[in-house]
């Protein structure tokens, strides 16, 4: 990550300091205060003590993680990146339970039944001549 010149590779220990780290100037801009992230004089610091501060940040008692939420979900999602351990996460639990896609043949036999079904659902029903 690079901030006023400096360069490091710097991990966040929760999502709220992850998403910070991978959206620095993003959410460093005096336009994201609602986010809690912001830190005064940012402009001045260099990338290790601001990533120290924004740790120290979310680790306050003050900081409240719903609070965050909420004001990310306000946000334009097109204009911050998701913490890529997320997005891996998403697309593993994606593959894990996501329905495979039907084979061509599987589409023909399902319209198949489908339609045997509505006729077997109609000869199930009684017939009003004999019920009378």
């Amino acid at each position: 990550m690079i901030w006023g010149g400096d360069t490091l590779s710097l991990a966040g220990r929760t999502l709220e300091e992850a998403f910070a780290l991978k959206n620095l100037a993003w959410s460093q801009h005096k336009d994201r205060k609602p986010l809690q992230l912001r830190i005064a004089k940012n402009d001045e610091k260099h990338l290790g003590e601001l990533a120290a501060r924004i740790h120290k940040r979310v680790q306050a008692k003050s900081f409240s993680k719903t609070d965050f939420a909420l004001a990310l979900l306000a946000e334009d999602p097109a204009t911050w990146v998701v913490p890529e351990y997320i997005a891996d996460g998403l697309r593993w639990l994606e593959a894990g339970i996501a329905p495979p896609d039907p084979e061509p043949d599987d589409e023909v036999g399902a319209e198949e039944m489908a339609g045997a079904g509505a006729d077997a659902a109609a000869a199930l029903e009684p017939d009003s001549e004999v019920a009378a």
